[in-house]
């Protein structure tokens, strides 16, 4: 899964910069766009993991995120537009490469326990 390390996980400094894939509506609140989960952070921003085992699933490069945009069909939401935001994050876990993301690719995913947006 995206939101767990892998066993051939490798780890990544414990604070950087990363981009995830998100949904964001008129209002400009932001949801997960896999999971379509409306993200809530405390008064600082910081939104965190709440759970022991696993983490918010990022990607490491634009580049990368990018890629996954391209390769992903993404529900259709008049509501809603699709951007990739940068992010920076802290307690960052691991990094592989993810196949079940989206079916038939590889991604290189990162995982961390807390993250901000930055606009």
């Amino acid at each position: 899964m995206c939101n767990s390390l892998h066993s051939n996980s490798v780890p990544i400094p414990k604070t950087g910069y990363g981009w995830k894939i998100v949904n964001i509506d008129r209002e400009g609140n932001i949801y997960a766009a896999v999971l379509h989960v409306k993200y809530k952070s405390g008064k600082d921003g910081i939104i965190k993991w709440d759970e022991k085992d696993g983490g918010f699933c990022f990607f490491l490069s634009k580049k990368e995120a990018i890629r996954a945009n391209i390769a992903h069909v993404w529900p259709l939401n008049l509501e809603q537009k699709i951007i990739k935001i940068k992010i920076r994050y802290g307690d960052g876990l691991g990094k592989h490469n993810e196949t079940k993301f989206i079916g038939g690719y590889s991604f290189e995913i990162a995982l961390c326990k807390k993250f901000r947006f930055i606009k």
